[in-house]
């Protein structure tokens, strides 16, 4: 039995190559995420969703925001929630030994289960928390529907 130990096989050439260049795109993402993250940061928000037979409630964590960074809109189905914040103003009288500057926003786009009535929705921002609240459409919400017994 002859054995091929030291026989050159082309496909293990091109693991390693392979290997090479996923190795080098973790290093060129890892650069840009560090040099373009105190520039501009997008983000997910953390959420909750509840229901009931009358009404959805979403829970937003978004803090460090102010509530007029805040937009919120529902078409159709869909809502959608988009924060956003810019660098604070620069005082005129202030020289500053350190200032990091940026930009995060947040934008979430939710389907939201079932016929929904948008102009109702109702929302709310404390400590950093966005509720929502959007009522059902009539034609959503559940029916009990009576089951009549046929004799023959």
């Amino acid at each position: 039995m002859r054995k091929f130990e030291n026989r050159w096989l082309p496909a293990q050439s091109w693991w390693g190559v392979n290997d090479i260049t996923s190795e080098l795109a973790n290093w060129v993402d890892a650069i840009a995420e560090g040099v373009l993250s105190p520039l501009s940061k997008t983000g997910r928000a953390d959420m909750s969703i509840a229901q009931n037979a009358d009404e959805i409630k979403i829970k937003v964590a978004l803090p460090g925001f102010q509530h007029d960074e805040i937009e919120s809109e529902i078409a159709g189905d869909i809502l959608t929630i988009r924060a956003g914040r810019r660098d604070w103003p620069l005082a005129e009288n202030e020289r500053y030994l350190h200032r990091e500057r940026s930009f995060e926003s947040v934008e979430e786009m939710i389907k939201l289960p079932g016929k929904v009535d948008g102009d109702k929705a109702v929302a709310s921002y404390q400590n950093g928390v966005l509720e929502i609240t959007v009522p059902r459409s009539p034609e959503a919400r559940k029916r009990s529907v009576k089951v009549n017994a046929i004799d023959k």
